[in-house]
């Protein structure tokens, strides 16, 4: 796991960790002791998801890419670009999958979020008030 430390939108610090542990309750808890408050991932499963998400870290699954290119376009608010979703992911979101989702964007419509306007594909049988806004972290709506 890579940990990146940022401070006004920029990159300060990077250190390499590992995990230990493979049970999810013990991982989720050896995550937040990193006190990390974002997590950019791959893939994660919507339990492991869950734990963190209520733990307060805000979960951006199933992105792919060049790792600086990842946090690049996280650092300028632009991660939720089609180019980053993991294939098979649909469309445009940069959220993760969370509990009982399937994917992202299948069906269209949008979540819009009422604080800035950002919008991203709606997740089928995710509702939008369950996904964070990729650009300044409140709960989304539908569009």
């Amino acid at each position: 796991m890579l940990l990146i430390d940022v401070e006004h939108r920029r990159e300060v610090r990077r250190e390499e960790r590992s995990l230990s542990r493979s049970d999810l309750p013990a991982r989720a808890g050896e995550f937040l002791k990193l006190e990390a408050n974002v997590l950019i991932c791959g893939a994660i499963s919507a339990l492991l998801e869950a734990m963190l998400a209520s733990s307060g870290v805000r979960v951006i699954g199933f992105l792919c890419g060049p790792v600086d290119e990842v946090v690049a376009a996280f650092l300028n608010g632009e991660v939720a670009k089609p180019e980053f979703c993991m294939p098979g992911c649909g469309g445009g979101g940069g959220q993760g999958r969370g509990a009982g989702g399937s994917g992202r964007g299948r069906m269209g419509g949008a979540c819009v979020c009422p604080k800035c306007g950002e919008k991203v594909a709606h997740t089928v049988g995710r509702p939008c008030n369950r996904i964070v806004c990729p650009k300044c972290g409140a709960n989304m709506t539908r569009a």
